[in-house]
């Protein structure tokens, strides 16, 4: 694809409600490239409001270009939290695209220019309430939209973010809650899980996850999602995060998680899950010690016993 070799796209969820973040250097060559400020546009709106706003758009390349704006609807998030794109007529459920009204024509812009492109989001009066997700992008020729797919494409764009108000539902559950394994050498562990999200909006769910030992003592604390990544209506998205203590470690391990998320309403969910750490160096060299004592016990009994038996046979 021939625009393939102009633009990258790289984008990932961060600390806001679902913030896509955007390379800022967004090219291949030192030649072309694109900058869109802001890289997201998040907004708690009414039914019917009218949001006039402005993009600004800098072409950091050194030549003249023209480009072509294009909205699309968000159907998805990967795995590792990038936007999936729906295709054109899919219907997603918490659409935008249509919501948005900017100029068809192309966008002319010098090199080191900034282009000032207005744009209005109109929600309707009907629009569902909750969480609506979409993207402005800006593409070299308006013909490759059908080339984009479903995929994550390779334009550069700005990221909608629009949450309805009306009947809003928070709610999740936690489907997994693990370490990756059962036992380990030392104190490394990798605890994952997998959210839920039951409401129309969408989620960030993070909190605490606090380790003790076997005998109840608190020896450490890790922070599940700590980025604040969303999580979209209707669906599931997997985190991990872990653990390491320098200290001495050894036995049963419990591990206790609570989740906060909620804007309306704050709400925790909870799941905990055991696990061992058995060093083994220093489990053998334990047991290397015993069996030489053992041994060395056997040895001088035996000894002794033989050395009475010669003096009652005198």
């Amino acid at each position: 694809m021939l625009f393939m070799k102009y633009f990258s796209f790289v984008c990932v969820v961060s600390l806001s409600l679902l913030s896509f973040c955007f390379s800022a250097d967004v090219y291949s060559t030192g030649e072309v490239g694109l900058k869109m400020q802001p890289s997201i546009v998040e907004e708690k709106v009414e039914p019917g409001q009218v949001l006039p706003m402005v993009l600004h758009v800098t072409n950091i390349g050194k030549q003249e270009e023209s480009y072509y704006a294009v909205t699309r609807d968000i159907s998805s998030l990967a795995e590792d939290g990038q936007p999936v794109f729906a295709k054109t007529g899919e219907k997603t459920g918490y659409e935008t695209s249509s919501w948005i009204e900017i100029t068809k024509d192309p966008v002319l812009i010098q090199g080191g220019e900034i282009k000032d492109v207005p744009f209005t989001i109109t929600v309707p009066q009907n629009a569902s309430p909750g969480g609506h997700f979409g993207s402005i992008f800006f593409i070299a020729e308006a013909d490759h939209l059908k080339e984009i797919g479903s995929g994550i494409g390779y334009q550069v764009g700005t990221i909608v973010n629009l949450r309805v108000a009306g009947d809003i539902l928070e709610d999740a559950q936690i489907r997994e809650f693990r370490a990756n394994e059962k036992i380990y050498e030392k104190s490394d562990v990798k605890f994952l899980t997998r959210v839920e999200n039951l409401g129309n909006t969408a989620l960030r769910t993070r909190g605490p996850i606090e380790i003790t030992n076997m005998f109840g003592k608190k020896v450490g604390s890790v922070v599940m999602n700590e980025e604040g990544a969303a999580v979209l209506p209707k669906s599931d998205r997997s985190y991990a995060v872990v653990w390491k203590d320098e200290g001495f470690s050894i036995g049963k391990y419990d591990a206790v998680m609570s989740l906060n998320y909620g804007d309306e309403v704050k709400k925790t969910i909870s799941s905990s899950v055991s696990f061992w750490i058995l060093p083994q160096k220093i489990i053998l060299l334990v047991l290397a010690v015993v069996f030489g004592l053992a041994a060395a016990l056997y040895i001088s009994v035996k000894l002794y016993i033989r050395k009475k038996m010669r003096e009652l046979k005198k």
